[in-house]
């Protein structure tokens, strides 16, 4: 069976979702870019102090940070991607919100999209192509 790659991207607050290609990219922050240039966030999404996150549902209903996978493996297994406020994702059970690489909430929050650095943004290694 051949993998699809075209996923439905839905923003918080938007009615419609939107497609996107993932054989596009090379990388997260390939897609963090294409996807602050979509929903017009001008930058908040790479933002170190962001108030969105980007999330996604895995093939088996998981949801977790765009990030925490390797970028191979994120490709295999996304389903949907999310773009939520930060408080709405604080709000949802923190049951619902996996992250392979911590285990609670408040320290996922924190993470943003990967480790972060000493100025509180994502770490470089949670972005680059290492990652992909």
């Amino acid at each position: 069976m051949i993998r699809a790659y075209s996923f439905q991207v839905h923003k918080q607050g938007s009615a419609l979702g939107r497609s996107i290609d993932l054989t596009k990219f090379t990388c997260y922050s390939e897609l963090i870019s294409e996807l602050d240039q979509m929903f017009d966030f001008d930058g908040e999404l790479s933002s170190p102090r962001k108030n969105w996150l980007v999330v996604y549902t895995d093939n088996e209903g998981d949801m977790m940070l765009v990030g925490d996978d390797p970028w191979n493996e994120f490709c295999n297994m996304v389903h949907k991607i999310f773009i939520y406020t930060r408080e709405e994702v604080e709000r949802m059970n923190p049951g619902a919100l996996n992250s392979r690489s911590e285990g609670s909430l408040s320290e996922l929050m924190g993470r943003g999209l990967g480790a972060k650095d000493p100025q509180g943004g994502p770490s470089d290694s949670s972005l680059n192509s290492e990652n992909c």
